[in-house]
């Protein structure tokens, strides 16, 4: 048997296994942002915010900065920008949550998510 067919085969596995491993983290971390931002916004909009209210901005933040993705990475496993607009989303609400702004970054990113909920759920189907 010519083992250059086994090696070959071997690494078209370990690089379709890296890619599922990419796609389970990112689709874990673009859903974790379904429900962190819109929290952070509200959170952040408070005019007048208790020791709790700051403690879990806080722990969105923490959250969010522990994930080190590419925003590019997004465009390459999904093609889509959904970290363009995940980023775009937590910058304004950070910058200043009550802006007009901010809600419509976190509005491009809904919308976006929305796109990949349906391609998610094609794939799921096929």
């Amino acid at each position: 048997m010519n083992s250059d067919f086994l090696h070959t085969s071997s690494l078209k596995t370990s690089s379709i296994e890296q890619v599922n491993d990419a796609l389970i983290v990112l689709r874990h971390f673009i859903e974790l942002n379904e429900k962190l931002l819109p929290i952070l916004l509200n959170l952040s909009e408070k005019k007048v915010k208790s020791a709790k209210d700051f403690a879990d901005i806080q722990k969105i933040r923490n959250v969010y900065e522990s994930y080190h993705f590419d925003v590019k990475s997004s465009q390459i496993l999904m093609n889509s920008s959904i970290l363009s607009y995940i980023q775009g989303a937590y910058q304004s609400i950070i910058e200043n949550a009550e802006s007009l702004h901010a809600q419509v970054k976190l509005m491009l990113f809904e919308k976006e998510l929305i796109k990949l909920k349906k391609n998610w759920n094609a794939v799921i189907r096929n």
